[in-house]
């Protein structure tokens, strides 16, 4: 995926480690974000 990644010095380490943690955070919330509006379309038809 990095390949790049042994070339790096310690301080570009610790900001690719704090980039790619702060994407997968960010796909987590936007997932969560999606299901849970899909869970209430859902809901929301139940009483129709």
């Amino acid at each position: 995926m990095a390949f790049f990644f042994s070339e790096m010095d310690e301080v570009s380490k610790v900001i690719f480690y704090m980039g790619t943690s702060w994407l997968l955070f960010l796909i987590i919330i936007f997932l969560k974000k999606i299901l849970k509006g899909r869970k209430g379309d859902e809901d929301s038809t139940i009483g129709r």
